[in-house]
């Protein structure tokens, strides 16, 4: 019975850090409202602390947000040193390629992330 219970709520989770995803993921790249983004990816940060795509996502909308670029940081930073060497080096050329980065922050994530960008 307990892990009836147990395995109810992990779905339940799972379920709603899914719907979530799916409405920043909207908000993201279909309306570029990333004002509207943010606070949801910050939400399923919480929810999944060693999640380096959500964390890409929060740096990506501070990144597209006036002012707000310094923020990006330490989110870039995370998700460099939790993902996969492949998923880094997309993140940095995509970043790069839009010209949300400048060439201080290339460099900071690559000492960050040592050969991976």
């Amino acid at each position: 019975m307990f892990l009836l219970i147990v395995s109810n709520i992990y779905a339940q989770r799972a379920n709603e850090f899914k719907e979530l995803f799916h409405e920043a993921e909207f908000a993201f790249f279909s309306e570029e409202n990333y004002e509207r983004a943010i606070p949801i990816f910050l939400m399923l940060s919480e929810m999944e602390p060693d999640n380096a795509n959500v964390k890409y996502y929060i740096a990506s909308c501070y990144l597209h947000m006036m002012g707000q670029k310094s923020k990006a940081i330490p989110y870039l930073e995370e998700a460099i040193q939790k993902a996969t060497e492949k998923y880094v080096y997309g993140c940095g050329t995509h970043m790069d390629y839009l010209g949300l980065v400048g060439a201080e922050v290339l460099a900071k994530l690559r000492d960050v992330g040592g050969n991976l960008i």
